[in-house]
């Protein structure tokens, strides 16, 4: 099956896949990947990529050979139930994929046994969407390089991940499977519409709030950490973050509680979690491209003004 988008280009003169309001997915089961590939072309960068496209849409709907096939499992029959479980192909194509060989100078692509081959065969006979995907600079093949039985190959249009933009090329990826009737396994955060835009932390000062929050603290102090966007994998975001433990649960309720009022005065909210007399704390200005703000370094210092209040109880 051909993908239903139409090709346009961007900046950098590339084949991307824009939304085609016209093209729609019935999206009731979540669509399965098989990633094809050649370990001595693309192996690196496809468990790379792999990793991201799992954290989008769940471990059991991304299949790479043998990071997903169970231990004992025999290869060409897993491989087989897996492919036909897939809705989607992609077929990682990198600078030496058309010409790696054998022992003997055969090329692999002209092998009956070969697997790659057979696994683009199968796809196409089974009319599955087919997406190559172009690493490092690779291009597409011609026609007449190829076995016959997999020539239809060519007529995919193929999206292409650069290693300098890497990030960005991946989302575009996510984007693209996502047309395709791909569900992320976890939904996007709804934001509110922001009123204002605050000041962000740069580095140096990020190391100084960190330094005046951390002052006198002995256990649970103040660090920075980055972590997945949810829904907007691979997207990542910057925040304060620490953890308070009180002496019961409901004085961790009391406290988060307690916080309320200047939370809404501010208008900036904190993700937190209460796990039975522990509640962990991160803090991040969504609205410019979650990273600490002022607002996050004054929301900290109230939050260990609170939390000492408690202590003294």
């Amino acid at each position: 099956m051909e993908i239903g988008f139409q090709v346009c280009q961007n900046r950098q003169n590339r084949p991307i896949f824009p939304r085609n309001e016209q093209q729609s997915f019935h999206m009731t089961e979540h669509k399965k990947v098989f990633i094809s590939y050649r370990r001595a072309d693309t192996a690196g960068a496809v468990r790379a990529i792999s990793g991201s496209l799992k954290e989008a849409f769940g471990d059991q709907n991304i299949f790479v050979d043998n990071q997903s096939i169970e231990f004992g499992s025999e290869w060409p029959h897993e491989i087989q139930n897996t492919l036909s479980d897939a809705a989607i192909l992609l077929v990682a194509l990198g600078q030496n994929w058309l010409k790696l060989d054998d022992e003997f100078g055969r090329r692999r692509i002209d092998l009956p046994d070969d697997w790659v081959k057979n696994e683009i065969a199968v796809a196409l006979k089974q009319e599955k969407i087919i997406i190559p995907v172009l690493f490092d600079g690779a291009a597409m093949p011609v026609k007449r390089a190829l076995p016959y039985d997999i020539q239809k190959l060519c007529d995919h249009r193929y999206f292409e991940i650069r290693y300098d933009f890497w990030k960005q090329d991946v989302l575009g990826i996510i984007e693209v499977l996502e047309q395709c009737g791909c569900l992320r396994t976890r939904a996007k955060v709804r934001y509110p519409k922001p009123h204002k835009f605050p000041n962000p932390l740069g580095t140096a000062e990020i190391e100084n709030v960190l330094v005046e929050l951390n002052a006198g603290i002995k256990k649970g102090r103040w660090t920075i950490v980055t972590s997945v966007i949810p829904g907007e994998e691979p997207k990542t975001r910057s925040e304060l973050t620490r953890s308070y433990e009180f002496e019961r649960f409901g004085h961790a309720i009391a406290f988060m509680s307690d916080a309320v009022p200047f939370i809404e005065s501010i208008n900036h909210h904190p993700r937190w979690e209460n796990v039975f007399k522990t509640v962990t704390v991160w803090l991040t200005s969504w609205d410019i491209g979650f990273t600490p703000s002022i607002l996050d370094a004054d929301l900290a210092r109230k939050l260990d003004q609170l939390y000492d209040l408690r202590k003294r109880e």
